[in-house]
């Protein structure tokens, strides 16, 4: 049995690798892949995959981390930022889309409750769908995008009414009108009250997780938080959707909403294949080649229909022609939530086998019609405007949600003593940065200090993304973990080939691999701390600091080539050598009150007793003529050259002619 569940998940997953590389060759949505997939591979395909109930668990897996995911993405401020295309858009596209499929069903002889529940199917439009065909055209922030957006949004709160809805449209539980208005506020009642308590309890509970500092943890605090709150909205009556969507809201609101959305990605990603794939594999191939008609005037009908509502909703909520025209090809198919609740109204009677086969396929197609359709949009809207149709005169309406505003900043990876100190120095510099830390306290206490921090695990695509490193000048990796350096350095130059990448080890053989990962510079601790005692020696033989820094910047160049020959016991090279031999120059200062007051270079004889030359000597910051017969005083500025050897006894003879007389010598007077 065991066998068999594995072989059967190799060919789903072998199949989905292949059906994705060509949807994304063809620019064609995940989603539509994952659907013919499981045409492909279900009975009304090739029929490989028997196993359909391992699958179909695993979906149900997947539609509580889609429904999660959808509530990390939504957040209090997002929705009142848009709320024009949000209460307005949402409200009129969905009433008048329900509306109007009940209307139609009605007059063909249906039941008024099968009827209304074909047109909560209808009326619900897919979010991955419309948001992958803006986002890879970049047009998710354009009014057009704007208002798809808006209206998308509305109808993933929709989903737990229609949910409530679903059991008394069938009959399972008979009700009033007043009746289901009170299960309603009922429902929506225990919905608040959950969402105030979670509200309370959930900071302190990731708070708690995110103190281990343990990834794991993390991962596994997030999705019992997910599955936890599922659970409690279905022990008073609710379904398991609504709980895991209210603790993706809830979430939304913390500051570690962006790592929990990196961390549950993955997973939902996985368990939603299987979601679509179960779909695609629940069509009849002998029930679709005697209800093909059928198929087809679905497909036209809800096409058309949301096509013309679409520009309706955009015109009364005053978007302009090209908007709506734009908006409504976007919309224009059935939504993900469609299949939860057709999965639901199967399974009480709401729609015959016959039915559910005909709303199966003609929800595949209008998926896999929407990437033809958007494209057709631009033509479309130019066609509309040609012929002069009505349309909607633009108004003011409310700003998108704002692109974020880095750009051409330093992205800080971890915020230890490394980091704070860069961060400072970059905001006395008047250069913009963004900090990432995994760390919660670090996080809180940089937030309450003005520090841009994000909360997150650097080594994740989307957290990188999220301190827009696209658009970053440089990236500076400042954590100790060598595993977390090496997953930081690859995942940031897959994301920017052109960011400049400092990276701090402390492991000095991890230098060659991290330069071969795409980092440009690499500190090692070990060869900085060697650089710093020797910079502090030769400080104490005179040697002047641009001197030090030159054979610093040797030393340090081909990333500590000499250095690290001197570790295998190899020479250092020619050059440096060289560096290190070579003469020097040197400011010897005359204290005040000095014995040397009165007294001559010539006198001094330095040349003779030292090896040093006296380049110059300088008063008050002039040059002064004949060096040799010039009489000394405090402040006098000497200028010696010399190897480091003579310019140290010429420092050593000046202190000791200039000393104070020890009182031996001044009884001696």
């Amino acid at each position: 049995m065991l066998t068999q569940i594995v072989a059967q998940l190799v060919i789903i997953f072998a199949a989905s690798v292949g059906v994705f590389i060509l949807s994304r060759r063809f620019r064609l949505p995940a989603v539509s892949g994952f659907l013919v997939t499981g045409v492909l591979l279900g009975p009304a395909g090739l029929g490989v995959v028997t196993d359909a109930q391992g699958i179909e668990l695993m979906a149900q897996v997947g539609i509580l981390l889609l429904l999660f995911s959808i509530g990390l993405d939504l957040s209090l401020g997002e929705i009142g930022r848009m709320r024009r295309a949000f209460f307005l858009g949402g409200t009129l596209y969905t009433a008048l889309t329900l509306l109007a499929t009940w209307g139609i069903l009605v007059s063909l002889g249906w039941p008024s409750a099968k009827a209304l529940f074909a047109g909560f199917l209808a009326s619900l439009t897919s979010t991955a769908v419309p948001m992958k065909l803006l986002a890879d055209r970049r047009e998710v922030r354009t009014p057009h995008g704007y208002l798809t957006m808006g209206i998308t949004v509305f109808q993933d709160f929709l989903l737990v009414p229609m949910l409530l809805l679903t059991p008394i449209l069938a009959g399972a539980e008979k009700a009033s009108g007043l009746e289901i208005l009170a299960r309603l506020a009922g429902g929506f009642v225990l919905v608040a009250v959950i969402f105030f308590v979670a509200r309370r309890v959930m900071p302190r509970l990731l708070d708690s997780v995110v103190r281990t500092g343990v990834r794991e943890v993390f991962i596994l605090g997030s999705l019992a938080v997910c599955l936890g709150l599922a659970l409690a909205t279905q022990a008073i009556g609710l379904s398991l959707a609504t709980g895991a969507f209210i603790a993706g809201i809830l979430i939304s609101e913390s500051e570690y909403s962006h790592q929990v959305v990196a961390e549950v990605s993955p997973l939902r990603d996985v368990f939603n294949s299987f979601f679509f794939i179960s779909i695609g594999m629940l069509l009849d191939r002998e029930v679709l080649h005697s209800a093909w008609p059928a198929v087809v005037a679905v497909v036209v009908g809800i096409v058309g229909l949301k096509a013309v509502i679409g520009i309706a909703t955009a015109a009364v909520a005053g978007f302009a022609q090209r908007v709506g025209v734009l908006a409504a090809l976007a919309l224009a198919q059935i939504g993900e939530f469609s299949f939860v609740l057709g999965v639901e109204g199967s399974r009480l009677g709401l729609l015959d086998p016959s039915e559910n086969q005909v709303f199966l396929a003609s929800a595949i197609l209008t998926l896999l019609l929407s990437p033809m359709l958007f494209a057709l949009g631009p033509h479309l809207a130019v066609a509309v405007r040609w012929l002069g149709l009505p349309g909607g005169v633009a108004r003011v309406s409310d700003p998108p949600p704002p692109e974020p505003q880095r750009s051409d900043h330093v992205v800080i990876v971890g915020f230890g003593v490394g980091g704070r100190n860069l961060a400072r120095v970059l905001r006395e510099s008047g250069l913009r940065y963004c900090v990432i830390e995994f760390s919660g306290e670090e996080v809180r206490a940089a937030q309450a200090g003005g520090e841009p921090v994000l909360f997150g695990d650097a080594t994740r695509p989307e957290i990188l993304r999220r301190a827009g490193l696209e658009r970053a000048r440089a990236l500076v990796v400042a954590i100790s973990e060598s595993a977390g350096l090496r997953q930081v350095v690859t995942a940031a130059r897959a994301i920017n080939t052109d960011v400049h990448i400092v990276v701090r080890t402390r492991r000095v053989a991890d230098i060659e691999e991290l330069r071969s990962l795409g980092a440009d510079e690499v500190v090692a601790e070990e060869f900085e701390s060697s650089l710093e005692l020797f910079a502090r020696v030769l400080a104490h033989y005179h040697v002047p600091r641009y001197v030090v820094a030159a054979q610093e910047r040797l030393l340090r160049g081909d990333a500590y080539r000499g250095l690290r020959a001197t570790l295998a016991g190899e020479r250092l090279p020619d050059a440096a050598l060289a560096a290190l031999a070579a003469g020097t120059v040197d400011i010897y200062r005359v204290p005040d009150g000095s014995r040397l007051d009165g007294r001559t270079v010539l006198g001094l004889d330095l040349r003779r007793r030292t090896g040093a030359n006296l380049l110059s000597l300088v008063r008050d910051g002039v040059p002064q003529p004949n060096v040799s017969e010039v009489a000394l005083a405090g402040g006098d500025l000497l200028v010696l050259s010399g190897s480091h050897q003579e310019i140290d006894d010429a420092f050593r003879l000046l202190d000791r002619e200039g000393a104070s007389p020890r009182l031996s010598d001044a009884e001696d007077c």
